[in-house]
């Protein structure tokens, strides 16, 4: 037994003759194998080789029926045969060729439809080729679809040609595509070896030297131009120069027409010759354009059947397409104002046209070469076939062309990417290929937004748009405006929005904060372009992350830093909101003489010269020098009957890029809560340094009847002095310092860009005019409890409280005379405006009292409505004031 024997589980000699090599054995044949085995011992030392040669073997059959006294000669030729077959494919297995063509699955479709149009298959079943083809490659069967048909074409191919030089089925492997129609079993004389012959049934539809006829019959075609265009998915072209059969013994027959589809030739190719001019737009002899209606008629004289004419129908949809098409094309060319995008829409169907401009020149070719092929010549029924999947892309163009009129930018591409979710495997990829050329002047823009803050947007196309106009101390809000309705449909809202932000803080860094040189460090990074291309949207949002974090710390660090914008945060808490206590104090005792009179006499510089003794003698003085001199004083314009106190306001000046954050809206804001706070501070002073005074005197006016009239304004007195320690209280402890907690910790994360700042900080300071209940009213019920109208009513009881210790200071110095020092605060008279002759007046204290009484009865009033208010509200800090305002339900138990 030798070594192939074991090698293939058998040994050879037991398998007959094999029938594969006609004539005797040689002894160069015995030679060759001797020669050979020592070599095929080593090449299939390997597993891998072992089993390729079992396969071989397997593959290689013996032949039962042979004489006895043949065995060692037939063994011997199969031998041979086994060794050069498993030499070939063993070669083949360890080699490392590449197929040099290029990977086109269109073109290879192509080329099998001609296979199969050579080996007599129909129309039809051409087309459900193609239609196979489209289901697999939609469901994501084919992971390398281009891999799978060119090794089943190959496949195809080696079952039509000998392999081998000697006689016998043409493969080794009994699959592939269709083989041709198989005919009757012929007789094939086999020529024995003692020269006695005999007779065998052949199942081939053509012997080994008939399948090398048809092979060189093939070599010898003319080549066809066909496959250079992607539209002839039925093999168009290879119907006219390559759809002929070279079998020995067999020609497959053409499907036979129906009846009603008879058309003499001539007739057919005026027809042909008709529509291909249609399908370039232009009326031919027979079939003519209606301009009326857009449709296309046929001549009268035309005398052709009901299939025939529906036929042509069909056909004529092209040119009505293709008009359309081109006509938007030249429209869109002679627009010089038509956008970027449009252009590039545009230049995507001018090159899916060539490829149907190519297709006329095949069909072309088709009608002038019948003359050489006549039996392969261009038929009616043929091109409706041809044209279905051009006819299907040109469907496609259309309804782009129609879905896109009107649109402009991100409009333009959201419609046409809304295709891209067809259910159709076909539209999807279309639509996908086309936007990769149609979003390429919008991922430019894109790039040069991201990486270099510029925009060149001439057509406004672009979702962010630039304001010329803006002033540079309105940079951040003004100068860039964000269109959401321009924002692609393939971007996501949130992406769009860190892009937005990543071009204006660079933008901000190079002309707010003159760090130009990290704006150029960031341009360089623009050089790569991974993920700035449709289709690519996971690779753009992690690039779109990764600049949008370092961009946004880098302004942050810059603002806090260089600007030291932590530091003017403080500073307006501090000296606009009042919590620098030393200070304040020190204002309302040294201002409190000079703001008492009127408006009209207040004058800035000498309220100036006092709050900078202030600074000095409070703990001010040891703040930065630079935002000391950010703070003044700002008087109002005054009104009539206003004092100095109601025209009276710190002010803090900020610059550029400070007052992004500290802009012209929130300094009004804060001057807006300081000026309430202002009078709160006013009223509390009042009331507090007035006491003493208006006790006093009522101890000497007992047994006179104003006596009772001081003892109902103490009463008074401590209920509003009451209120406004508990509002004060609660401003400082529950709104400024709560609210100021909540900015500190967003202004120590660092998160987000400058927009979440600036945020942060307006809420920071509407949280505190919404909680002091300062906010402007949209209804009268909120008007109602404003807290603003109850310090009013306070500052008018004291103005009358002042009236009243006038009066009974008066009454004392007529019935005592000179046993009262009038130069005591309680005694003075000074601070009042009431001339002395009024206390003259009999009626002078009942209405004095009346108007007491109407004030302390609006206080308790407005008081009740703001208790009511505040337990409705779902606040828990509202609802704790009103708790601190009642804690012992007074106010309710007066009120019934």
């Amino acid at each position: 037994m030798t070594s192939h024997g074991m090698l293939g589980g058998t040994n050879l000699h037991e398998h007959g003759s094999s029938g594969y090599l006609p004539g005797s054995t040689s002894s160069a044949a015995t030679h060759y194998h001797q020669s050979q085995h020592v070599e095929t011992s080593r090449s299939i030392a390997s597993a891998t080789s072992q089993t390729l040669y079992r396969i071989v073997e397997h593959y290689v059959p013996s032949r039962p029926d042979t004489q006895s006294n043949e065995d060692n000669r037939i063994s011997e030729r199969r031998r041979i045969l086994v060794q050069r077959l498993f030499d070939y494919c063993h070669r083949i297995l360890f080699s490392r060729l590449e197929v040099t063509m290029i990977p086109d699955e269109m073109v290879l479709a192509d080329t099998i439809k001609r296979r199969l149009l050579q080996r007599g298959k129909s129309d039809d079943e051409v087309m459900k080729f193609s239609t196979l083809l489209q289901r697999l490659k939609g469901r994501g069967t084919l992971t390398r679809p281009w891999s799978i048909l060119h090794c089943l074409l190959s496949i195809s191919d080696n079952e039509a040609r000998d392999t081998s030089d000697v006689r016998g089925p043409a493969t080794l492997l009994p699959i592939g595509l269709p083989k041709l129609p198989e005919t009757k079993a012929s007789t094939t004389k086999i020529r024995n070896a003692d020269g006695s012959t005999q007779h065998s049934k052949r199942d081939n539809s053509e012997s080994a030297d008939d399948g090398r006829v048809r092979r060189n019959a093939e070599m010898k075609e003319p080549p066809c131009h066909a496959h250079c265009c992607h539209y002839l998915d039925d093999s168009s072209a290879s119907h006219g120069c390559c759809h002929h059969h070279a079998c020995g013994h067999h020609k497959a027959q053409p499907p036979q027409p129906s009846k009603h589809d008879i058309i003499d030739q001539e007739t057919e190719t005026q027809l042909l010759r008709d529509i291909i001019y249609v399908f370039q737009g232009i009326d031919g002899q027979s079939v003519k354009l209606q301009e009326s209606t857009g449709a296309y008629t046929f001549a009268p004289d035309l005398n052709v059947t009901k299939p025939v004419r529906d036929v042509l129908h069909r056909l004529t949809e092209m040119g009505q397409i293709y008009k359309k098409i081109t006509t938007f094309i030249d429209k869109s060319g002679e627009k010089t104002s038509a956008g970027l995008f449009r252009q590039s829409l545009r230049s995507a169907l001018q090159r899916e046209m060539s490829d149907y401009y190519r297709l006329i020149a095949v069909l072309q070719s088709q009608i002038i070469a019948e003359h050489t092929a006549p039996t392969a010549r261009l038929t009616l029924k043929r091109l409706l076939v041809w044209t279905q999947e051009p006819l299907q892309r040109l469907r496609m163009m259309r309804v782009l062309v129609e879905i896109t009129t009107g649109e402009s930018g991100g409009g333009l591409l959201s419609a046409i990417h809304e295709y891209v979710n067809h259910g159709d495997p076909f539209v999807q990829a279309f639509v996908h290929h086309l936007l990769k050329e149609v979003t390429r002047p919008f991922y430019d823009m894109l790039r040069h937004w991201v990486f270099e803050g510029e925009l060149d947007d001439l057509f406004n196309e672009f979702f962010v748009k630039v304001d010329h106009r803006a002033k540079l101390d309105d940079f951040w809000r003004s100068k860039y405006v964000f269109l959401e309705d321009m924002i692609p449909s393939f971007l996501d809202l949130a992406t769009a929005k860190k892009i937005y932000s990543i071009g204006k803080s660079l933008n901000f860094i190079r002309y707010c904060c003159g760090d130009a040189q990290f704006v150029v460090t960031q341009g360089h990074k623009g050089a790569d372009t991974v993920g700035f291309e449709y289709g690519s949207s996971a690779a753009l949002v992690k690039r779109i992350d990764a600049v949008y974090k370092s961009t946004s710390r880098r302004l942050l660090d810059l603002l806090f830093t260089k600007f030291q914008m932590m530091e003017h945060l403080i500073a307006v808490r501090r000296y606009l909101l009042l919590t620098q206590g030393d200070l304040v104090q020190y204002l309302l005792d040294g201002l409190g003489s000079v703001l008492s009179k009127t408006a009209s006499v207040v004058y800035r510089h000498s309220c100036d010269a006092i709050l900078q003794s202030g600074i000095r003698m409070s703990n001010a003085q040891y703040d930065d020098p630079d935002i000391l001199k950010r703070l003044d004083v700002k008087l109002l314009e005054a009104s009539e009957g206003d004092s100095g106190w109601d025209i009276f306001l710190l002010n803090y000046v900020v610059s550029a890029p400070v007052d992004t954050i500290l802009n012209a809206r929130a300094m009004r804001t804060y001057l807006k809560i300081s000026h309430f706070l202002w009078k709160l501070k006013r009223v509390e002073h009042a009331l507090s340094h007035t006491w003493k005074a208006r006790l006093r005197l009522a101890q000497h006016l007992r047994q006179t009847e104003v006596y009772r009239d001081l003892q109902m304004s103490l009463i008074s007195w401590h209920e509003m002095n009451h209120f406004v320690m508990q509002f004060q209280y609660y401003i400082l402890f529950e709104v400024l310092e709560s609210s100021w907690d909540k900015l500190q910790s967003i202004i120590t994360e660092r998160k987000g860009d400058l927009d979440v700042l600036i945020k942060a900080h307006g809420e920071y300071v509407e949280q505190i005019l919404s909680k002091c209940m300062l906010r402007d009213p949209d209804n009268d019920t909120v008007e109602r409890f404003r807290p603003l109208k109850i310090v009013n009513i306070i500052l008018r009881f004291q103005k009358l409280q002042e009236r009243l210790h006038k009066y009974g200071t008066t009454l004392i110095r007529r019935s005592e005379g000179g046993g009262i020092d009038y130069r005591e605060r309680s005694f003075d008279l000074s601070h009042t405006n009431i001339a002395m002759d009024e206390t003259d007046d009999p009626n002078y204290l009942p209405k004095l009292r009346y108007e007491l009484e109407s004030v302390f009865t609006g206080f308790r009033e407005e008081l009740g409505s703001l208790l009511n208010y505040l337990s409705a509200q779902s606040d828990e800090n509202l609802r704790g004031l009103s708790v601190r305002l009642n804690f012992n339900h007074y106010y309710q138990a007066s009120q019934r």
